[in-house]
C-alpha cells in the first residue's frame, strides 16, 4: 500500500512539472509565435523520432522531423566504412540538427544580423539576418578540436550557381552536387593551433536545416551579460559573448534588432543552445523509472 501511494505521488509531481511548464512557455516578445518552422508557440507534438528529446513540447512537426534525419544522413553518407554506430541521434550535429525542434528555439535566437568574420580570420559563409546562441560548454565538449571527424569528413551540399557564379536562392539542399568538408583541414587557426568552430559551425549550408542561411551561429557563455559588456558592444559588428537578461534586452530595444521597427517589449532573457531536452522531460523520466520500482 505504501509503494503505491508514493508511486501516486510520484505521478502526480511529475504531472504537476508538466503543467507549470506549459503554463510558461511564453512568447519570446510580444506578439511573436515563436517557432520557425511551425509559426505557433512550442506545443506537444505527434511523436518525433529523430528529435526524440523534444516529443513533450517542440517546436516543429514530424515533417520537420524526419526531414533533419534525412539531411543529416545525408551529411554524414560518406561511405559504408564511416557508417556511424549505436544512436546516431547522439552525433554532435545530430544534435545541431534538432535545434529547429527544440522548445526554447525561440530563446536561442539574437535578433541581430551575423557578421562573418566575427569569429576572427577568413570566413567562408555568408552574412545571415540573424543569430544563433549556441553555449561554449557544448561547443567545446561536442566539437571540440575537431579531430574527431577527421577520418571521415561530412558531405556538405553545395550551392546552386547560375552564369555569373553567384548563389541561386531557395534551392533544396544537395540538389547542385555536394562537397566533403575536413574542420581540422578547412578551419583549423594557426593562432589557436586548433579548428575555429564558430567558423566550422557557419559553414554553408552545414547548420540546422530550415535555419541554416538565415542564421548566424554565435557561441557564448552560458552566463548573464553584465551591463558593462552589453554598453561594450554596442556599435560594434559583434555582439555580446554572453547572455543578455531581459531587462538588458528591454533597455536597448532598436539597438541590437535587425528590424529598426522593432517596438515590442521582451517577456524573457536569452539562453543558449546546449543540446539537451526539457529539465522537465529529464524529471519525467526519472519519476517513471521510480514509479516502476517502487510497483515491483
Amino acid at each position: 500500500m505504501a509503494r503505491f501511494c508514493i508511486a501516486i505521488f510520484l505521478s502526480a509531481v511529475a504531472a504537476v512539472a508538466l503543467a507549470e511548464t506549459a503554463d510558461e512557455t511564453q512568447e519570446v516578445f510580444e506578439g511573436n509565435l515563436n517557432c520557425l518552422m511551425t509559426g505557433r508557440l512550442p506545443e506537444e507534438p505527434r511523436s518525433l523520432s529523430f528529435c526524440y528529446k523534444y516529443n513533450e513540447q517542440a517546436c516543429c512537426p514530424p515533417g520537420g522531423d524526419f526531414e533533419n534525419m534525412e539531411l543529416f544522413q545525408t551529411l554524414t553518407d560518406v561511405g559504408l566504412a564511416c557508417r556511424l554506430r549505436g544512436d546516431i541521434r547522439q552525433h554532435p550535429l545530430a544534435q545541431l540538427y534538432c535545434l529547429n525542434c527544440d522548445p526554447n528555439q525561440p530563446r536561442y535566437v539574437r535578433n541581430i544580423g551575423y557578421d562573418a568574420t566575427s569569429s576572427g580570420g577568413d570566413s567562408e559563409s555568408t552574412a545571415r539576418d540573424n543569430t544563433l546562441l549556441v553555449c561554449k560548454e557544448w561547443a567545446d565538449k561536442q566539437i571540440g578540436d575537431g579531430t574527431q571527424f577527421d577520418e571521415c569528413g561530412f558531405l556538405k551540399s553545395s550551392p546552386c550557381l547560375d552564369a555569373d557564379e553567384e548563389v541561386i536562392p531557395d534551392r533544396d539542399p544537395y540538389m547542385c552536387g555536394d562537397d566533403i568538408i575536413i574542420p581540422t583541414r578547412d578551419y583549423y587557426t594557426t593562432e589557436n593551433q586548433t579548428i575555429n568552430i564558430q567558423q566550422f559551425l557557419n559553414a554553408d549550408e552545414l547548420g540546422t536545416p530550415n535555419m541554416a542561411n538565415d542564421y548566424g551561429y554565435k557561441i557564448v557563455q552560458n552566463r548573464d551579460c553584465t551591463d558593462a559588456e552589453v554598453t561594450a558592444a554596442i556599435g560594434t559588428t559583434n555582439s555580446p559573448d554572453c547572455l543578455m537578461t531581459q531587462q538588458q534586452l528591454n533597455d536597448n530595444i532598436g539597438v541590437f534588432q535587425t528590424d529598426a521597427g522593432f517596438t515590442g517589449t521582451f517577456l524573457a532573457g536569452e539562453m543558449c543552445f546546449n543540446g539537451a531536452s526539457s529539465i522537465v522531460g529529464s524529471f519525467v523520466a526519472v519519476v517513471a523509472v521510480l514509479v516502476a520500482q517502487w510497483m515491483l
